[in-house]
């Protein structure tokens, strides 16, 4: 770096300084990296590298090596190549990295096994290349990434954090669903979307193998499911190359939250139990914790979930036929729960119903009533009348009636659009207090919390 700033300085170029990264072995940083910017583009500058790996971990030892060496420490061939800046050339020391970029293939520089072995995260990328770029695998990785031993050293040496971050990469990709595929040919759908080993009672044999973790009663084997969720992301995928008016709506979300959709729509109304005991949606347990993806995606994935079910119970009983205020304000305590996604889960419940003819037509019949009725962007709205308002002609305090009473004068204006707000007022004057039951057991426990307390104070 600095004689590529003397050189930029004897032609009168200006120079940037050069910041250094120095070697954190702890973060699987051995070697020292500068930056620096050059006519405006961001250089890094590295020593030419071999890796050692130890069997229990993923992250290599470093030492400086031979440009032959650095060509086949990389991943796949067509990353091991380099441009020789003196004679203009690309050299390509592995001898197949330029011959598999014209034949769009991903293969390794050295066996897949061993590849794999050293870093089984390899696997995810591989199969994320080939997703974003259109290329092919390669007979040897399709093999070994079968293996058992190889599943086995995914599910044990990578941090579930970096799977969560390669299945997003595969995700934002071209072809989504041809990813999903590639995850579910290799049985990698137990490893991807495996439950955290702390999340549920299993033996230990199981916990060791870090397979075979889903306990609960009535939860399907990740192969099952797997299968259900990939054929539910194949068939949105064709209900959203029709480009009809409802899926013009789920243009703002991402290939993550559509596709996870999905593919995890066969757990819904399943739970998961964590160590306290508590039950939790599986799919939020799934994205939050064994992706370790944000909770925000999570909870859009879970309210998806939840508003296919409602819309493909509508499905089933026709219950569009009958467009009644019952039905209209079903729809809108609906949107307004699940907002934005509404076009996503009614998409999702075609998809989930073999995209026959009588589905689609129903789906048209709903999006059609909740347009007319003009509930397509009702979670928008803001209310006619506020908490301290309501507060105030109530003659209560906020809490749980506060929030009761609310929810009344949004279920009165989802049936009636062209109220004004003198007339949602009048409506809430005729409204009883609500009546909220008290619940005794947490004073009770609270209670015995302060009794603990004062008996400690006294005993010391």
């Amino acid at each position: 770096a600095e004689y590529v700033n003397k050189y930029l300085k004897e032609k009168g170029v200006k120079t940037n300084k050069i910041g250094v990264i120095c070697a954190n072995p702890d973060q699987s940083k051995h070697l020292e990296t500068a930056k620096v910017k050059v006519l405006g583009q961001e250089l890094d500058f590295v020593n030419l590298r071999a890796e050692t790996y130890e069997e229990s971990s993923r992250i290599p030892g470093m030492r400086f090596g031979t440009a032959l060496e650095d060509a086949l420490r990389r991943d796949f061939t067509v990353n091991g190549l380099f441009y020789n800046v003196n004679e203009g050339i690309v050299e390509d020391f592995t001898k197949r990295g330029i011959s598999d970029m014209k034949l769009r293939i991903i293969r390794t520089p050295l066996p897949a096994c061993e590849t794999f072995r050293d870093d089984p995260l390899r696997i995810m990328r591989a199969i994320r290349f080939a997703s974003r770029l259109g290329f092919e695998l390669d007979s040897e990785i399709k093999f070994c990434a079968r293996l058992p031993e190889i599943l086995n050293a995914l599910a044990n040496k990578v941090s579930r954090e970096r799977i969560g971050v390669e299945l997003m990469g595969m995700l934002d990709s071209k072809a989504p669903l041809r990813a999903l595929s590639l995850i579910s040919d290799f049985d990698l759908t137990k490893v991807v979307f495996r439950v955290p080993l702390d999340a549920i009672p299993s033996p230990e044999s199981d916990r060791d193998s870090g397979i075979t973790l889903y306990k609960e009663t009535g939860f399907e084997e990740e192969a099952v499911w797997g299968n259900h969720g990939l054929q539910y992301a194949a068939n949105l995928e064709m209900q959203i190359a029709e480009l009809d008016s409802a899926v013009s709506r789920i243009s703002h979300l991402s290939n993550q939250t559509i596709y996870l959709s999905a593919m995890l729509q066969p757990l819904h109304g399943k739970n998961i139990i964590n160590l306290k005991g508590r039950a939790e949606p599986a799919i939020v347990v799934l994205v939050r914790d064994s992706l370790k993806l944000r909770l925000s995606l999570a909870n859009d994935i879970l309210n998806t979930s939840i508003g296919c079910e409602v819309f493909s119970q509508m499905m089933k009983t026709q219950r569009y036929d009958t467009p009644d205020p019952e039905l209209r304000l079903s729809l809108g305590k609906l949107i307004r729960n699940i907002k934005g996604l509404w076009p996503l889960s009614l998409k999702l419940a075609v998809a989930t119903q073999s995209c026959n003819v009588s589905d689609s037509k129903g789906c048209e019949k709903i999006t059609q009533l909740i347009n007319n009725w003009g509930l397509n962007e009702f979670y928008k709205l803001k209310p006619m009348v506020d908490g301290k308002a309501i507060m105030k002609i109530k003659g209560i305090k906020g809490g749980p009636k506060l929030g009761v009473l609310m929810e009344q004068l949004w279920d009165w204006r989802i049936l009636h659009p062209s109220g004004t707000i003198e007339d949602c007022i009048d409506y809430l004057k005729t409204l009883p207090v609500p009546e909220i039951p008290v619940d005794n057991s947490k004073k009770k426990k609270k209670r015995q919390n302060t009794n603990s307390v004062s008996t400690a104070r006294i005993d010391n």
